[in-house]
């Protein structure tokens, strides 16, 4: 009796355990209808991923420029907007041309300024750049030479748009008697471009026909104001 009951219990076990290693699923039913058990299934395999086709250069449509993202430089090739061509007055610019208009020649003019002893007084290679310019007609206007001065306040002019250089050179033309140019001088001071210098000018000028200029200044820039 003992042996049939273990012979029982060990094939009842096993059945547990190929119930539990094999569920099955019992579908819903109405009440009081007998429950049909189904066998489990498996879930489909997932097809294989298609590759992407290679890419062909050839066959690949051209970029549309209008979609295309504006780049912060230009690359190699590409024209800029900046025009890099220098001015043709530069390439020919000769800082040691004499300025026009001179009443003597420039080694005199020096020599008589005080530029003896310069190493390029004695020839045509003194720079006669805008600053140049405007020292030495502030010399010519102390020494007299007024229409030394108003050249070289001209030759200064065609280098730089400074307002020093126009109230060197309406003072000059103010000292040289000529009204009518002093007060063109002093209308294109008032639209040149400002200059630090001009107190310090002003005040090496400093005398009866540079206050007179400068009265002339203040009641034009009064007029356009």
């Amino acid at each position: 009796m003992s042996r049939r009951f273990t012979t029982c219990w060990i094939l009842g076990t096993a059945i547990g355990l190929i119930a539990v290693a094999n569920p099955v699923h019992a579908q819903p039913a109405d009440e009081g209808s007998p429950v049909t058990l189904q066998p489990p299934t498996e879930a489909p395999a997932p097809a294989p991923e298609t590759p992407p086709p290679a890419y062909d250069e050839e066959a690949a449509p051209a970029p549309d420029a209008a979609t295309q993202p504006a780049t912060a430089f230009p690359s190699p090739g590409q024209p800029t907007d900046v025009d890099t061509v220098l001015p043709p007055e530069s390439e020919t610019f000769n800082p040691f041309k004499v300025p026009e208009g001179l009443t003597m020649d420039a080694p005199h003019l020096l020599g008589i300024l005080g530029y003896g002893g310069h190493p390029c007084a004695s020839s045509d290679c003194f720079p006669f750049t805008a600053d140049q310019c405007l020292e030495l007609a502030i010399q010519c206007i102390g020494a007299g030479l007024y229409k030394d001065a108003i050249a070289l306040a001209d030759h200064g002019l065609t280098l730089k748009d400074y307002q020093v250089l126009y109230y060197v050179r309406g003072v000059a033309e103010l000292a040289a008697g000529d009204c009518d140019a002093s007060a063109k001088s002093a209308r294109a001071l008032l639209s040149a471009t400002p200059s630090t210098h001009l107190p310090y000018v002003m005040e090496r000028l400093a005398g009866p026909t540079s206050g007179r200029f400068r009265i002339a200044l203040d009641a034009i820039g009064e007029r356009l104001r």
